[in-house]
């Protein structure tokens, strides 16, 4: 299991901690007039931050990362990068943070495995239109899918794959996937194979 540590910038580790371990920063930035630094934990950046502090620049606003922003950072990334990512953020009490990563936990446990499915098929797709450009065993490629099979035409990815196997004068079948594979996959499901040496 790929597991994922996402954290505030509130979390007092070296940025090269962060680096090691892949921890990935939720940054909280803090504006002072025009001036606005980014925490992302970066050493240079923040004794910059403490210079101003010292030279007298004050009345600091902290702008937390939005609902929108985790849930975009979440779903682009790390629902494919990790199977469970633990989001340890500044208490409740100190900040929004918390709050933001809450709310936007139920979005992303809606659409995560949507996410997941594209990201997926999409990667089926690209392998196999690679290996009908080097070449198959057999000139045919077999696609079935867990309910209408005119949605798989509307992936990302397959019109790329047909392209290719046209030039390759390769056959394509697509097909409703079998109650059997259906049943133990559910709908949605989707298979593709073909023959090749590698």
């Amino acid at each position: 299991m790929r597991l994922g540590i996402v954290t505030d910038s509130g979390c007092d580790l070296p940025r090269s901690f962060f680096d090691e371990y892949g921890i990935t920063i939720l940054p909280i930035s803090f504006r002072s007039g025009d001036n606005v630094l980014v925490d992302q934990r970066d050493p240079a950046a923040t004794q910059a931050f403490y210079q101003r502090l010292v030279a007298g620049e004050s009345d600091h606003e902290s702008v937390a990362f939005a609902k929108e922003q985790i849930e975009d950072l979440f779903l682009s990334r790390l629902v494919l990068d990790y199977d469970c990512v633990f989001c340890i953020t500044l208490s409740a009490t100190l900040g929004v943070t918390f709050q933001n990563a809450s709310q936007a936990s139920f979005a992303i446990l809606n659409r995560y495995r949507e996410v997941r499915q594209k990201a997926g098929v999409k990667r089926l797709f690209e392998v196999t239109r690679q290996q009908v450009n080097k070449g198959l065993t057999a000139n045919t490629i077999c696609m079935s899918y867990g309910g209408d099979p005119e949605k798989v035409k509307l992936m990302p990815g397959y019109s790329e794959l047909i392209g290719a196997a046209a030039k390759n004068d390769v056959e394509v079948l697509l097909s409703e996937m079998g109650l059997t594979a259906g049943v133990n996959i559910g709908p949605g499901g989707f298979a593709i194979a073909f023959a090749s040496n590698e």
